[in-house]
């Protein structure tokens, strides 16, 4: 019996502990009108899913605030902080999952805006299947489009997109080296180091790091001995 309430108790405690990192909240834009929501829990906030006929892009019609997230224009919404779900996959590192029923349209222009080339298209039944390529990184994702919207989206081998597979070069644990991260850094002229979100090897001696420096992040590509060849803002 003490070994079950034992237990139990352990068990409350962890849901407890996960929830207090975690939180969800539904904002809406009434008649287009700006509107802040409070959302609790730590990690990257991402859209779980749309709930308005009007299109929720991020940085257009909803966005992050030091206390949550505002939306406007008509969106509506279910956020949430990433430690209630799976992380983002971060093929090509500014991550893709926030697109996720959005318009076709708007989400080709948000893949390009992230880095993404477009390599072609085939259809499956009724649904478009839309294949991208980020330069300089070892990996590929398909779109899947049904009713005019980004229904689906998965990494998938990188000879869809007409690259060869190559082993991307990890080093230091998987850690870039420190000449690369000084260099990010030092590019983003803030005069202090950014918090390193993500950080992933590329194709060998490559590397690309998400970094957050106040309430914005940015995707920098180095090489391993610190040559910065793109430093972009994510939101």
């Amino acid at each position: 019996m003490k070994k079950t309430l034992l237990s139990i108790a352990i068990l409350t405690s962890a849901v407890f502990s996960a929830s207090a990192m975690a939180g969800q909240v539904t904002c809406a834009s009434t008649d287009g009108k700006y509107k802040e929501c409070r959302l609790d829990g730590s990690g990257d906030i991402i859209m779980k899913t749309q709930l308005s006929k009007t299109d929720c892009v991020k940085d257009k019609t909803w966005g992050e605030t030091a206390n949550g997230v505002y939306v406007k224009g008509g969106c509506r919404a279910i956020f949430e902080t990433m430690s209630m779900s799976q992380p983002q996959t971060m093929a090509g590192g500014s991550g893709y999952k926030d697109l996720i029923g959005a318009k076709a349209a708007g989400g080709e222009s948000d893949l390009q805006r992230r880095g993404y080339k477009f390599v072609k298209t085939s259809t499956q039944g009724n649904s478009k299947l839309s294949t991208w390529w980020k330069p300089n990184r070892t990996g590929c994702i398909q779109v899947t489009t049904s009713d005019g919207r980004y229904s689906a989206i998965r990494e998938v081998n990188s000879s869809q997109c007409g690259q060869s597979s190559v082993a991307p070069a990890v080093s230091n644990n998987g850690k870039a080296p420190a000449a690369a991260i000084a260099a990010c850094n030092k590019f983003a002229g803030e005069g202090y180091d950014g918090t390193i979100i993500s950080q992933s090897a590329m194709k060998p001696g490559w590397w690309e790091i998400v970094f957050r420096f106040e309430q914005n992040r940015y995707v920098c590509n180095v090489s391993s001995s610190g040559n910065v060849e793109s430093f972009n803002k994510l939101n």
